[in-house]
């Protein structure tokens, strides 16, 4: 792994940003669901999403929405909600923190970028007084799951669920972080 690190800067996002956080969650969305879902399909679905944040306030109402940047070029984002305005009830009752999503431009992959938004989402649900986190993946996600299981969180074994996308079901499997543990980055 290349780290970068110290060329990074996190920030908050902007409606500016929206073109390229089309690109990323494209190429992500592409990534996952090869073979399973058309190009056509996979992006009409990320349009509507786009769509959507266009009339979005981001980092408010429980939302964290961050990029990363190098070079002053988007390479990344991380999104999250606090427990308050998660959408999972299984987990939202117990009071857990959600990641939605860290999403990572080619070209960025395997140098450390998504650690290190992971380490900031972390720190952020921790600022705000959480103790745990969930971050709910699809089932055949094995690099992020490869991911979640290197950075210290645990597959919940006894809760998923099916969700739908583009017209296909798929099965969605969770991981719990535990925030109260410390975590050095990098390991």
């Amino acid at each position: 792994m290349t780290f970068i690190g110290k060329s990074i800067i996190i920030r908050k996002t902007r409606k500016s940003d929206i073109g390229r956080l089309a690109e990323i969650l494209l190429y992500a969305f592409q990534t996952v669901y090869a073979n399973k879902i058309s190009d056509e399909a996979l992006r009409e679905s990320v349009s509507m999403q786009m769509e959507n944040y266009k009339t979005r306030k981001f980092n408010t109402n429980g939302s964290i929405h961050y990029v990363a940047t190098h070079e002053n070029k988007v390479v990344a984002f991380v999104i999250g909600k606090a427990a308050e305005a998660s959408k999972l009830e299984h987990y939202k009752t117990r009071g857990y923190a959600e990641l939605m999503s860290i999403s990572i431009a080619p070209e960025y992959q395997r140098k450390g970028v998504g650690e290190m938004l992971f380490d900031f989402i972390v720190k952020k649900f921790k600022e705000l007084g959480y103790t745990k986190m969930v971050i709910g993946t699809n089932k055949d996600n094995l690099p992020a799951r490869r991911a979640y299981e290197k950075w210290g969180c645990v597959l919940d074994t006894e809760y998923e669920k099916p969700f739908e996308t583009c017209g296909h079901t798929f099965t969605e499997v969770f991981y719990i972080y535990d925030l109260t543990k410390e975590r050095l980055f990098g390991s």
